[in-house]
């Protein structure tokens, strides 16, 4: 019998450390692009500034590679890592890193020595005026790809590791040396704007020696040889593709709401959307955060097969992603003041402002909800269907706006947004639905997490940090326990529990508030327990022997088999015990 009363409290807290940590880094990223473009404009021209922009794209597309070259790994590090197969979780790792390494220095070298990198400005710098200053510009950064590279590719391993608070590190760490050095090799050294992406490359470079440092010295990972390289790789990159997809058709996405909006509302028309994306940019902190929360604890998760935990991790996500886009829709009410600060200069830019940025801010309902369900399909192993949506958004956008140029007056142009949001919504409601009713039913509705009927013998309870639950739990395994026929292993699974999360209420620093998890799975061949607390950080494993009490005594030597990790600010432990598959039976 399946027994499941498990509280959403521990899923609930790695949800918002994993999502505070998100929140805080790209904070730091969007500040780190505010306050150089600032700088850029101040310290050199709007020309410098301008020229910078118009070859945004391109490092874009040089920092998808890394994602290309990470994301996939990330998700099955963090699987590998919640089943605590951290020998497979290195491997993935290893292969990651080198691949990262291996492109970036080829793209570097091939695009110089080849000389294309002046091709490549013009395509995306029709402004001729502009072109040198790109070209010097793009020039440096595409010798340093490789770090570019890496700095996004490193951030989604190390983010799904258990510390997400360090690539907030890195992130903060890159930003004071980019403004640093952006200040140091211009004012100072006289760099002009070579000195920018030289302090680009710098900034760059620290986030990867703070992540670096983080993998080899605190997080336990290692390099590992990996017989399966080139499956790996393959593995990792079609797992990565719909993240890859989406950076790309961002950039698209852009290109299609500018050319319509300069066509049918002109500069003004641009300045309003230039607060737009602000806004949108802003507000994607926070579904990009869940995105990214649904690919660290939903792969450690899936690691475990505990799909009933990533269905809890879905409701919360969910619910953070419908309510963020109401707030930020109802801040496009404060359009006259956004104008103005954003140096308005008549009356007719603020009353565009007011009528059109609560529209414009629609779109977050749809980039939200579709980015971060991408995230989670792709995690499930969903990746067509993660790439088609990502195409679908970009498809229904255009539709949208074609059809409102068509039928509409050029002024009402704005209202493609609002159409937008709500056919791309409709379009991944349908698809996604389609995908449902093809698994004849075995799915869930939107998250298309599987629907297991659990086929094993399962205690999955929450307990209260107390000694008074801990007792009542405890009962509750002896009876399971007993149900089950499990005769020669039911004292030592006992005592062992028992003293754990004895250990865990006595010495974790934990209120009565708290909550800790235990299950417990009958398999064929051996019984596992995996039991996740918030308190202290704290591996039984490795306590020397002469500093173990009479209590760790007995759990060492009752338990056969212990695995620990510390992830998202909470102690997760597995033990297993080899179980003849004859005490396994009725009778």
């Amino acid at each position: 019998m399946t027994k499941t009363e498990r509280k959403p409290y521990l899923i609930n807290r790695s949800f918002r450390f994993h999502m505070g940590a998100s929140i805080m880094t790209m904070t730091a990223m969007n500040l780190n692009s505010i306050i150089d473009g600032i700088l850029m404009g101040n310290m050199l021209s709007s020309d410098a500034f301008s020229a910078i922009n118009v070859v945004i794209p391109i490092v874009n597309c040089i920092s998808a590679l890394g994602i290309l070259l990470s994301q996939g790994a990330a998700m099955q590090m963090a699987k590998h890592l919640g089943a605590m197969e951290k020998k497979r979780a290195d491997q993935f790792f290893t292969v990651s890193l080198f691949s990262m390494l291996i492109v970036g220095l080829t793209v570097g070298c091939i695009i110089t020595l080849a000389g294309l990198t002046a091709p490549v400005v013009n395509i995306f710098c029709a402004a001729e005026n502009l072109r040198g200053l790109a070209g010097k510009y793009i020039s440096v950064l595409i010798m340093g790809a490789v770090l570019l590279i890496l700095d996004n590719g490193l951030s989604m391993l190390v983010d799904v590791m258990g510390n997400p608070r360090i690539v907030t590190v890195g992130t903060i760490a890159k930003t004071g040396a980019n403004i640093l050095f952006d200040v140091i090799n211009i004012k100072v050294l006289g760099m002009d704007i070579a000195g920018a992406a030289v302090a680009t490359l710098i900034g760059a470079l620290t986030a990867d020696i703070v992540y670096l440092t983080y993998i080899f010295k605190k997080s336990g990972m290692s390099l590992s040889f990996c017989r399966e390289w080139v499956s790996d790789l393959v593995s990792g990159l079609l797992k990565a593709l719909p993240g890859f997809i989406g950076t790309l058709t961002s950039v698209a996405l852009m290109f299609i709401c500018n050319n319509f909006v300069m066509r049918n509302q002109g500069s003004d028309g641009m300045f309003v959307m230039s607060i737009g994306y602000t806004l949108i940019s802003i507000g994607s902190i926070i579904s990009n955060g869940v995105g990214v929360s649904y690919t660290a604890i939903g792969g450690m998760l899936l690691g475990q097969e505990d799909y009933y935990g990533m269905r809890m991790l879905f409701r919360k996500g969910i619910i953070v992603t419908i309510v963020s886009p109401i707030c930020f829709t109802l801040g496009g009410l404060f359009a006259k003041y956004l104008a103005l600060m954003f140096g308005a200069d008549s009356p007719e830019k603020i009353e565009l402002a007011q009528r059109s940025l609560p529209l414009v801010c629609t779109m977050l309902f749809s980039l939200g909800i579709v980015s971060s369900m991408v995230y989670l399909h792709t995690v499930l192993g969903h990746q067509i269907i993660s790439s088609v949506n990502t195409l679908l958004l970009l498809g229904s956008i255009f539709v949208a706006f074609f059809v409102t140029q068509t039928v509409l007056p050029p002024e009402k142009i704005w209202l493609a947004f609002p159409f937008a949001s709500g056919l791309s919504l409709i379009v991944f409601f349908i698809d996604t639905s389609v995908i449902v009713m093809s698994s004849q039913g075995r799915l869930q509705m939107v998250s298309l997490i599987p629907k297991t009927v659990q086929k094993r013998e399962m205690l999955d309870i929450s307990v209260g940090c107390n000694m008074e639950e801990k007792s009542t739990a405890i009962d509750k395994l002896i009876a399971f326990l007993r149900e089950n026929n499990v005769s020669d292993k039911k004292d030592g699974i006992v005592h062992c529990l028992d003293e754990l999360m004895m250990n865990i209420v006595s010495f974790s620093g934990r209120s009565n508030g708290a909550y800790m998890d235990l299950t417990v799975n009958l398999l064929e061949d051996k019984i596992t327990a995996s039991l996740r607390s918030d308190g202290k950080p704290f591996d039984p494993r490795n306590l020397p022997e002469e500093e173990r009490n009479s209590g760790l005594k007995i759990v060492f030597h009752y338990c056969e088999k212990m695995e620990y990790r510390y992830s998202f600010g909470q102690n997760v432990l597995l033990i297993s015990w080899m179980l003849p598959i004859e005490e396994n039976t009725d009778g």
